[in-house]
């Protein structure tokens, strides 16, 4: 079994997919490592996941994230997941990296999310190379859920 979650800073969207390939959607609060630690996604999370839910089961586990912007935010995510999916391989990505692949599959390209906030890449087929900064969430991010007053 493989899960795959898209998760933001008050939403994630999860994706079980069973070993007969059947897609199962559930949904848990999000976690930003900027926002919550390891034991707060732990806790959260055995009460947010489906009762039924095989853990032990969860052979791999790919999390993409608001807030994991390096390693050390990344930790923190992979932490809570090792505790919970103690079968499984984690990998811990941003955002930013699943938009692309998800846009791109394993070709190179130029990815962007154009949403509460702007981001913007250049990807290689694997890995973000080049990432484009906005101007900030408050200069030049018109899909910024900032308030200018």
């Amino acid at each position: 079994m493989i899960i795959i979650a898209d998760g933001g800073s008050t939403k994630t969207n999860w994706c079980l997919l069973d070993d007969n390939n059947k897609k199962i959607y559930f949904n848990t609060e999000g976690y930003n490592p900027y926002f919550v630690d390891s034991d707060y996604i732990v806790s959260s999370l055995r009460k947010g996941l489906p009762n039924d839910l095989p853990l032990d089961k969860i052979k791999e586990v790919n999390y993409y994230g608001a807030g994991v912007h390096n390693e050390e935010k990344a930790q923190i995510v992979a932490d809570a997941f090792k505790v919970l999916f103690p079968n499984a391989k984690i990998e811990i990505g941003h955002d930013l990296l699943a938009a692309a692949r998800a846009l791109l599959g394993r070709k190179p390209g130029f990815a962007a999310i154009l949403g509460t906030g702007t981001n913007t890449c250049i990807y290689d087929g694997e890995k973000i190379v080049h990432n484009i900064n906005s101007a900030a969430y408050i200069l030049g991010d018109e899909g910024s859920g900032s308030i200018y007053r």
